[in-house]
């Protein structure tokens, strides 16, 4: 079975290690571009103000401040070190892995020697947050690409209480159920009016 792992507001999570006084799944936070001139990544509760990826950050400073939030500016240096500390962790618990980006991993596990496959997803999960102090969802599927689907789904907002950030689609049910309630651009970035034509 593929796996894909995704860290949680990738460059988010990286840059609160570092300040905890900031709490992650309450505070708004963000992080801005190289110029400092947009913001490019975001977590939950900055989305939850309705500010969009790539945001002007002169347009959205004043709001993120009064809501007791941060925008950090980029440093690459630390997210490319925190990247590889993720991605080596993986290589434990995976095989076949793939540096997909900075944020995600896909991998493979062996159902024949995995008793219980969500379980195992939920030791990596642990792993990662006890040994980098970041989140993350994963995907399980037959394919990569139902895997990334996975993810998706186990980072969805409106379904994380009941994922608790895995998603195991093993069987077509799941996979159809999954294929029905996710839009094709919301998993890959894809413009609905390419799709087309």
């Amino acid at each position: 079975m593929w796996v894909l792992c995704d860290i949680n507001a990738a460059y988010v999570s990286f840059c609160q290690l570092f300040n905890p006084q900031y709490d992650f799944d309450k505070t708004p936070l963000g992080v801005l571009s190289s110029n400092q001139g947009n913001v490019v990544a975001r977590n939950q509760a900055i989305k939850n103000l309705g500010i969009k990826m790539g945001e002007p950050a002169f347009k959205v400073k004043q709001l993120v401040a009064a809501h007791g939030g941060h925008l950090w500016g980029s440093n690459f240096t630390l997210f490319g070190d925190l990247s590889n500390r993720f991605h080596t962790e993986l290589e434990y618990f995976l095989f076949d892995t793939m540096r997909y980006s900075v944020d995600e991993c896909f991998g493979r596990i062996d159902i024949n020697y995995t008793k219980d496959i969500k379980e195992y997803a939920h030791i990596i999960q642990r792993t990662l947050k006890r040994n980098l102090g970041i989140g993350c969802g994963l995907g399980i599927s037959q394919t990569m690409t139902l895997a990334k689907l996975g993810s998706h789904c186990a980072k969805k907002k409106e379904w994380k209480e009941h994922t608790n950030g895995v998603v195991v689609l093993d069987s077509q049910y799941k996979i159809d159920w999954a294929l029905k309630h996710t839009p094709v651009e919301d998993i890959w970035g894809l413009e609905v009016e390419l799709l087309k034509s």
